[in-house]
């Protein structure tokens, strides 16, 4: 039986987590947003520019390759393509 990699799990929670605050704080950051607020802040520039920015994606694409790397664990290269066309092309 496979033993479930918890801290994974919890990475990807956190990494969701960082985007949905990234987002968030546009509204009230000093940068060019959709819509911003009359009070601006620095700090949240900061924050979000100098610790979620430069983070998030290499995280999303470090989970992405631990998620091909177990899920290869247990299929052939044919079942996990297969898979992936399933799921990401089909859709589209």
């Amino acid at each position: 039986m496979k033993e479930r990699r918890y801290d994974i799990d919890w990475l990807r929670v956190i990494a969701m987590l960082a985007v949905f605050i990234y987002h968030c704080t546009r509204y009230f950051g000093t940068e060019g947003w959709h819509l911003k607020n009359a009070e601006q802040s620095e700090f949240v520039f900061v924050l979000s520019r100098g610790l979620i920015w430069p983070w998030v994606m290499e995280l999303f694409f470090v989970l992405s390759g631990v998620g091909a790397w177990y899920s290869l664990r247990s299929k052939t290269g044919g079942q996990f393509l297969w898979e992936r066309v399933k799921r990401l092309l089909i859709p589209m």
